[in-house]
């Protein structure tokens, strides 16, 4: 190996491009300005789970191995008009993975730090599990737990303004995506 003398050693900081704190931080602002928030009411609530299992077949390294894992099904409720009772709630479905779940929990956090906010109020978190991930009695006491942790995040109307919250349980980011929600709406209930 030669000894790199007189010349500048690359950095990991180096492989990246500057970040803008400042420009990233009037971006979240307009895209906030522009969110269709009024009179909005959010709730979560669960509604099934579906077992995927690894197929060798189909690659995978069979029963107990990589592969394995549980799709978690969520309905999100959201009512922009108080006047509406809620049978006409638009309701649409999230499936995500333990893990999606879980990176987005320690991103918020991380958001929530990041603002001087506190996030000790939001539930526990369903902590990760090495083995037994398909336990009937593991899954269902993570649903449970998710479920009552989205359901927090959905009460609170500063968590609803974080962008990576509304594209988590895709919520209409426009008022374009607004009109379209309520197309599709009306459309299914003919």
């Amino acid at each position: 190996f030669a000894i790199l003398e007189d010349q500048e050693v690359m950095t990991m900081a180096s492989w990246f491009k500057p970040f803008d704190e400042e420009a990233r931080q009037e971006k979240i602002k307009a895209i906030v300005a522009n969110l269709p928030l009024e009179n909005e009411k959010v709730t979560c609530f669960y509604k099934d789970t579906d077992e995927v299992r690894a197929d060798l077949e189909m690659g995978g390294l069979g029963p107990g191995l990589t592969g394995e894992h549980t799709i978690y099904s969520f309905v999100v409720c959201r009512m922009d008009n108080q006047e509406e009772d809620e049978k006409h709630m638009k309701r649409w479905v999230i499936r995500k993975r333990y893990s999606h779940f879980h990176i987005f929990d320690k991103i918020l956090m991380q958001i929530i730090k990041e603002e001087g906010g506190d996030e000790s109020w939001l539930p526990e978190f369903p902590e990760k599990a090495l083995f037994g991930k398909m336990s009937p009695s593991l899954v269902k006491e993570r649903y449970l737990m998710i479920e009552h942790y989205l359901k927090e995040i959905c009460k609170n109307p500063n968590l609803l303004l974080i962008p990576l919250v509304r594209e988590f349980l895709k919520m209409p980011m426009t008022m374009d995506e607004v009109k379209g929600l309520e197309e599709e709406f009306q459309a299914s209930s003919k």
